[in-house]
This record gives structure tokens, sequence and C-alpha cells, in this order.
């Protein structure tokens, strides 16, 4: 009943309309640029959005893909844009971009992608929103191994030259206070397990290995349940980012 009730929220995000406005990032001092997030649907989402989307993460995780599931644009865009499919993007002004970290940089696992080139992704620059594309994250509302409504977390990428300013830890964080608002007891998600930096920032967070988690297949399930809920480690249907199950 509550995923069917779930389906007819034009948008999951209304009731945080303060968390959606001007974010400040850049926490360590560095930066002090704002983004600002808005939500999309995969119908709402403009195409050239939609390609940013699934080329940021071809650029930075097609490696991790072909060593665990194999990558098919074809494939990964039948997941993006999947009616069920919802998404909240982060903009940044372009005046407010940063240099990108150089080779000696120290790069924070908070927002650090593993990837194939480490370069730059050039974002969607006709892109619809209110300002350049820095980063994004899909989610679902599914159901859980027993049934139960959870949020999944299919992908959350950000943009080389916006890492470092817990933008990642940001969109997480509202996906957390959405599921609780809308009476979910966990956020799942799949990890690489190759992706050490993302490991360390999920586990950071809060996130443990589900028992519905498989072994020794290059990726594992995460879950993080509400406090005060009996949920912890009763996760997700085994899925991998790709929607195989």
């Amino acid at each position: 009943l509550l995923l069917k009730r779930l389906g007819t929220v034009q948008d999951p995000t209304e009731e945080f309309g303060q968390l959606l406005g001007p974010q400040v990032a850049g926490e360590d001092g560095r930066l002090a640029s704002k983004f600002t997030l808005q939500y999309f649907d995969s119908k709402s989402l403009p195409p050239s959005l939609m390609d940013w989307c699934q080329d940021l993460v071809k650029s930075h995780l097609y490696d991790l893909y072909m060593t665990v599931w194999g990558w098919s644009d074809e494939e990964k865009r039948k997941q993006l844009a999947a009616p069920q499919s919802k998404f909240i993007v982060a903009f940044a002004p372009e005046e407010a971009a940063p240099a990108p970290a150089g080779p000696s940089s120290t790069v924070e696992p908070a927002d650090q992608v593993a990837g194939t080139s480490g370069q730059p992704q050039q974002a969607a620059q006709a892109a619809a929103g209110p300002g350049r594309p820095a980063a994004f994250v899909n989610f679902r509302f599914e159901p859980g191994y027993f049934g139960d409504p959870v949020l999944y977390v299919y992908e959350v990428m950000v943009e080389p030259r916006y890492q470092r300013m817990g933008l990642g830890t940001r969109l997480l964080g509202l996906l957390e206070e959405v599921a609780w608002q809308y009476g979910m007891d966990q956020v799942i998600l799949t990890e690489f397990t190759a992706n050490k930096a993302a490991a360390s920032l999920y586990r950071k967070l809060g996130f443990a290995r589900d028992k519905a988690s498989p072994s020794n297949k290059g990726y594992e399930i995460l879950s993080k349940s509400k406090p005060g809920s009996s949920g912890q480690g009763q996760g997700g249907k085994a899925k991998s980012k790709s929607g195989k199950k």
C-alpha cells in the first residue's frame, strides 16, 4: 500500500523544500560556492541531463562495471529512464566551478569516484537547470527482501571538479530524510568491492553489509536502517546497479 501511495506522489522531496534550495558546500573553507538541488523523475529529466548522467557513470565506473556485470549503453539507459526512476541533481553556477584537483592533491573519500581516466566529465551545457550540473543521485522506491518498501539508491555520482565538497554526503543524507519521512525503514545501495573510496564513505555514513548481500561477486548490498527501527540487515533484494538480480 505504501509503494502504491508513493507512486502517486509527484515529487517525494516536496516536503523538504528548504533542503532543495541553495546549498553551501566546501566545509573545509576552501570554497563557498552555492549549489541548488532539483528533483526530476525519468519523464521530466531533460534529455541532455539524462545523457550527462549516463556519460558520468560510464566515464568513471566503466572498468568496474565491465569487471562485475559488463557494460551496455542500452541497458544503462533503460535503467535510468525506467518509469519508477527518480533523480536529484545538484547544480552549481559556472563561475563558481573550482579548478580540477591536480594529480598530487589529496582526494577525500567523501566524494571520490573510482573511474577510468580521472579527468573531469564535460557537463551538459544545454541542460535545463539553475546552473551547471555537478552531481546527481538516482533512486527508486521498491519492495525489500521481505516485501517492506525501501529506498534503493542506484547511482550517486559527482563531477571531479566538484568533489571534496560534501555533495555525495549531502545527497545521501537527503535520501535518508525522504525515506524516513515516507515511512520506509531502510535505504539500500550497491557498492563495488573494489571501490574502496566509496566503501569508506558509505560505512562512515552508517551503511553496513546487508544479510541479502551476495558473497565474492565483486559487489555488495549495503543497508542503513531508520534509527529506532528493527530492520537492520533485513534489506533489499540483491540487485546490481544495472538492475540485474
